[in-house]
């Protein structure tokens, strides 16, 4: 069987978003602010993944709603691979007989 390649001349390249950036970001911390502004002035694409969607949404504030859907519509937003998505549910599950919640974990 051949080997799949991947054709990087078709995919459109973006920067992962971690939590904590989109969180600064949220929050108005003008290095993190002016740093993103920079990267997409120069073209980049910022995305995020589905897990930092629902961190952010876990630790969302009483009327902060329209001003993280609006930004976080503004990024890309990528799957969780399968593969991901199984390695975290095994962590959870450990942690929970542990008596970690997730949000314990995350924040």
């Amino acid at each position: 069987m051949a080997k799949k390649t991947l054709d990087v001349s078709r995919v459109a390249l973006a920067l992962l978003l971690d939590s904590d950036i989109v969180i600064y970001a949220l929050r108005g911390k003008k290095p993190i602010v002016e740093f993103l502004e920079r990267l997409r002035a120069r073209g980049y694409k910022l995305a995020i993944s589905a897990v930092t969607v629902y961190e952010v949404y876990v630790g969302m504030r009483p009327g902060e709603e329209a001003k993280i859907k609006a930004f976080l519509k503004s990024l890309a937003c990528l799957p969780v691979a399968r593969e991901v998505a199984e390695k975290a549910a095994e962590y959870l599950r450990t942690f929970q007989r542990q008596g970690v919640t997730l949000t314990n974990f995350i924040w």
